[in-house]
């Protein structure tokens, strides 16, 4: 079946969303006018990334017509607003461009070349520790393989707010680094932070405490985490900088009740928008000492949890009154 019939039953959702943040010179701008899909997964963003084997098909279609512009490689046009071009085998970062016509501006594909799994040895690339995936079937498979890193590639934008730095792994390691990733995280990440911003925040990211985890890395932590599949972060909203949340619930203080009222808007917006929103998982952890984070992750079903609890002395520290101006 062509992508570009599927495209329509999503526009609806698109519209409806879109709708939310029409006020807002700052979402509005990160939007494309336009949806798209690419190898089966869809964006409104006008910065995406994909996520690819070498001499993989990267298949494009779009809400509109356009054509589809690389530097690297042939373009082909397959069907009307579908258009497939073929991954080099040299791992890397590819750039691609969906051009409609001149009243819309385009929208950026950024391309990983994927070093493939196959490829690590003793659990190691270049040097680099990554370790032992656990072995699975469906979501808990091994990744197809690992985007390599270079020092000139951190500042990548690979959505409209976020950065590939964003998402690497703490471990400490010289370049290359590598990691996985996956868009769906980016596109609920952008989504979340639309809602944040609609309600008031003035945040130009969200504060990524942590992402992509190396299996030797993720040690102490759950054995099948998402954060070895790249569609999980540790999150929170922090548009002021001081490393905590901030007053989300605008109640005039800074505590647990602005992780929960977060993930009060992640469920309403997965109820509101399923199917475009991805679903996933959503944990509170109350025992952090420095932000109160939360976890997300695109994991494609719904899950909900809370951390250990926290000592009353403990949890209270974190509570800060914001005065008022």
């Amino acid at each position: 079946m062509p992508l570009f019939p599927r495209l329509k039953t999503l526009f609806v959702a698109l519209l409806f969303s879109a709708a939310a943040f029409a006020h807002s010179d700052l979402v509005r701008s990160e939007r494309s006018e336009f949806l798209t899909e690419v190898n089966g997964e869809f964006s409104p963003f006008s910065i995406r990334s994909a996520f690819v084997r070498p001499g993989e098909e990267v298949r494009v279609a779009a809400e509109t017509e356009f054509r589809l512009q690389s530097q690297t490689g042939l373009t082909l046009q397959e069907e009307e607003n579908e258009w497939s071009w073929m991954a080099p085998e040299k791992p890397g970062l590819y750039k691609l461009e969906i051009v409609p016509p001149a009243n819309k501006a385009a929208v950026i594909i950024n391309v990983f070349v994927l070093v493939p799994f196959e490829k690590m040895k003793k659990g190691r690339l270049k040097g680099y520790k990554i370790g032992s995936y656990p072995r699975g079937e469906a979501i808990y498979s091994r990744p197809a393989g690992f985007v390599e890193v270079s020092k000139e590639m951190v500042e990548t934008f690979v959505s409209p707010s976020f950065q590939l730095k964003q998402f690497l792994c703490k471990q400490s390691s010289a370049f290359p680094k590598f990691l996985v990733l996956r868009e769906k995280l980016l596109v609920k990440l952008e989504m979340i932070l639309e809602k944040v911003r609609e309600l008031g925040s003035t945040a130009q990211t969200l504060r990524v405490v942590s992402a992509y985890r190396t299996p030797a890395h993720n040690r102490g932590h759950a054995r099948n985490s998402r954060h070895l599949w790249g569609d999980a972060a540790d999150i929170f909203v922090d548009a002021d900088e001081d490393g905590r949340m901030d007053d989300l619930n605008h109640d005039g203080i800074t505590n647990l009740a602005d992780s929960q009222f977060l993930g009060e808007l992640v469920d309403a917006m997965e109820a509101d928008v399923a199917g475009f929103f991805p679903v996933g998982g959503f944990g509170l952890y109350p025992h952090h000492r420095a932000s109160n984070f939360v976890h997300v992750d695109a994991r494609g079903n719904p899950a909900r949890w809370v951390g250990k609890k926290a000592k009353k002395r403990r949890l209270s520290s974190r509570t800060r009154r914001i005065p008022r101006s």
